[in-house]
């Protein structure tokens, strides 16, 4: 765990992290939802596979309801980052997830809709939320938003 953390430290938030549009999707496996392998690349190393998360490290996305607070919130979160004092699920998390900006509209939308269904988080899902898609985070994308910005966002949301 401790490599993958340092892999992804250095990758993203080192001196030359990639270039917008950087990661490239690949085609998925048959039978796999799409951004599931984006997934498995961008975020597992941090939120595991089964969207547990670490335990006062890094938040659970598995049964999280931030993600159906509002359609944007998950596309402000991976554009921009979080940063501050969160509670998912009745346990306190206070660090901050970096931005993962240099992926493409489509890719953050196909990881939004990912995680939303993801782990049983379908059940979740408020009839009236309508799906992330490209234009949508293209939309989110024009806010240019700080980490602490979306962590108000969040705060603001009900």
């Amino acid at each position: 765990l401790r490599a993958k953390i340092l892999d992804y430290l250095s990758t993203y938030l080192g001196p030359n992290p990639p270039p917008r549009g950087a990661a490239v999707a690949k085609a998925e496996p048959a039978g796999t939802p799409p951004g599931a392998q984006l997934f498995a690349e961008q975020c597992v190393g941090c939120h595991q596979h089964n969207g547990e998360g670490h335990p006062g490290t890094f938040p659970p996305l598995a049964g999280n309801r931030d993600l159906m607070r509002d359609r944007l919130f998950p596309a402000y979160v991976m554009l921009y980052g979080l940063k501050g004092r969160i509670s998912v699920k009745g346990r306190s998390y206070n660090g901050e997830m970096p931005p993962f900006g240099h992926l493409t509209d489509a890719e953050i939308a196909a990881l939004a809709q990912y995680i939303r269904t993801a782990w049983n988080n379908a059940g979740l899902r408020p009839a009236a939320l309508e799906p992330v898609d490209a234009a949508a985070v293209r939309s989110a994308r024009a806010k240019q938003m700080s980490p602490g910005d979306v962590h108000r966002y969040r705060a603001g949301l009900k």
